[in-house]
């Protein structure tokens, strides 16, 4: 089954906004038989996120944020 690797930060309006849009892609994801990974909240870190990358190695990636 392909992995779907999603980051979804909620720590302000703007992450809010792509926190609550992106519960549409995941569940279009998983209708159409992806395994997603929901890396939420806090939990949105970079050694986090890389971790999970490295060890489960999905298909695709979708990161939130501001980033820099």
């Amino acid at each position: 089954m392909p992995q779907l690797l999603v980051s979804r930060p909620d720590f302000d309006e703007g992450t809010a906004y792509l926190f609550r849009w992106c519960e549409k892609l995941i569940s279009k994801a998983r209708d159409k038989g992806y395994n997603v990974i929901d890396v939420k909240g806090k939990d949105v870190t970079a050694k986090s996120v890389l971790g999970r990358l490295r060890a489960l190695k999905p298909r695709l990636v979708c990161l939130n944020g501001h980033g820099d």
